[in-house]
């Protein structure tokens, strides 16, 4: 994401906001996208942008990390077309593997869940999100065979992302 690109996605959290998002959150949404607290991705056809999502990882207490997917959005009129999907399997590409296991979190809202499912998220509990809300909360654990596949995936259906794992923001336990 540039600069250029805030607007943007701020747009797209508004066309989104009345069906997927809880209310009074996009003063939320938008002081985490200008500080940079994740990295985000924006999604483009033929030079259009069309969607956007983010990453960051948590360092757990015990210092391992795991990656955490949010604010994933698709602008309304290019629902349906496979952009939501290439955002997930983008995101599942930058995840790296130690001693083969990768694992991502997020908290979802609750018209995604089943969509998130479908990537294997285990949805087996609520958790309090930093913006105090409770929201189904999500795991994901994969394999780097796993990891691999979805690169394979993407480069069949030629969609490209930039290798940006090294500027994934970490936030380190309180």
């Amino acid at each position: 994401m540039e600069d250029r690109d805030i607007p943007v996605c701020m747009s797209f959290y508004r066309a989104n906001e009345a069906a997927h998002f809880p209310p009074g959150r996009f003063d939320y949404y938008e002081k985490r996208l200008r500080s940079r607290e994740f990295l985000t991705l924006v999604a483009t056809r033929h030079g259009e942008s069309l969607g956007c999502c983010g990453i960051y990882r948590r360092v757990l207490r015990d210092g391992s990390r795991i990656a955490v997917f949010c604010f994933g959005m698709v602008e309304p009129t290019a629902q349906r077309q496979g952009i939501g999907t290439a955002q997930v399997l983008v995101r599942i590409a930058l995840l790296t593997a130690v001693n083969d296991l990768a694992i991502g979190a997020m908290y979802a809202v609750r018209g995604s869940v089943s969509f998130y499912r479908r990537f294997g998220f285990d949805f087996s509990r609520e958790a309090l999100g930093d913006d105090g809300t409770m929201y189904p909360f999500g795991i994901l654990r994969v394999s780097q065979s796993f990891i691999d596949d979805c690169r394979t995936v993407l480069a069949y259906r030629n969609i490209t992302y930039p290798d940006v794992r090294d500027k994934i923001p970490e936030r380190k336990p309180a």
